[in-house]
């Protein structure tokens, strides 16, 4: 089974008279654009009540011993995405007797309007953390890196406190890099949309650095 193939923007689906949709992020930001065998796909819907959006999860494909890909839709808060993907992860990391040895991944979906290609984001390993305050003395203390803290705010994203541009965050990290080892931590609120969060995230895959690492905890609060 192929990930990649024909581009589509938009799924639409129609269930019990309830209209659902994804709409997936759009970057002009390469992305993994491999050939995925042996996935499943899992959707998180957006979806009107009313007055309400409700992130609906279809995890009815979340095979096991499958890569998992994330198709989500780019208008929904990380508040309603993030609890979803929280529950999935935890299944994953639970022993499965089908088990069969090989390193399975999970991955994010977005379009790269660069190339016109669906394309992926890796998130093994990742720990949501929802704390409403981060402890950064703490933080600091614990390695002899250089740390950044990037801090994405509504439609503003802060670099070490410092308001920045965010397609700027590359080149600012990239500087950084040349001054030796250095340690990026990630904070987010809640109320951002998915397609901002996943931005960041398709950003700071392209820096290849030895000299670089990226915390497996963010932050969303």
């Amino acid at each position: 089974m192929k990930v990649l193939g024909v581009l589509f923007i938009i799924v639409l689906t129609i269930i019990s008279c309830q209209q659902k949709s994804v709409e997936l992020p759009t970057l002009g930001v390469k992305g993994i654009q491999d050939t995925i065998y042996n996935n499943s796909k899992i959707w998180i819907f957006y979806k009107l009540e009313g007055n309400d959006t409700i992130a609906e999860l279809n995890k009815n494909n979340s095979v096991a011993n499958t890569h998992w890909v994330f198709n989500i839709d780019k208008r929904l808060s990380l508040k309603k995405v993030i609890p979803n993907v929280q529950v999935l992860q935890a299944k994953k990391e639970k022993p499965s007797m089908h088990d069969n040895g090989e390193l399975m991944h999970n991955y994010y979906s977005y379009v790269d309007t660069l190339s016109n290609k669906l394309s992926l984001i890796l998130l093994d390993s990742i720990q949501y953390v929802t704390e409403k305050s981060i402890n950064r003395d703490s933080i600091l203390k614990q390695d002899q890196f250089k740390h950044l803290f990037i801090d994405s705010k509504k439609d503003k994203v802060f670099i070490n406190d410092q308001l920045i541009e965010k397609d700027k965050i590359e080149d600012i990290i990239s500087r950084q890099l040349d001054s030796g080892y250095i340690k990026i931590n990630l904070s987010f609120d809640k109320g951002i949309p998915f397609q901002h969060y996943i931005f960041i995230k398709a950003l700071l895959q392209n820096i290849k650095s030895d000299s670089m690492i990226i915390s497996n905890k963010e932050y969303i609060n």
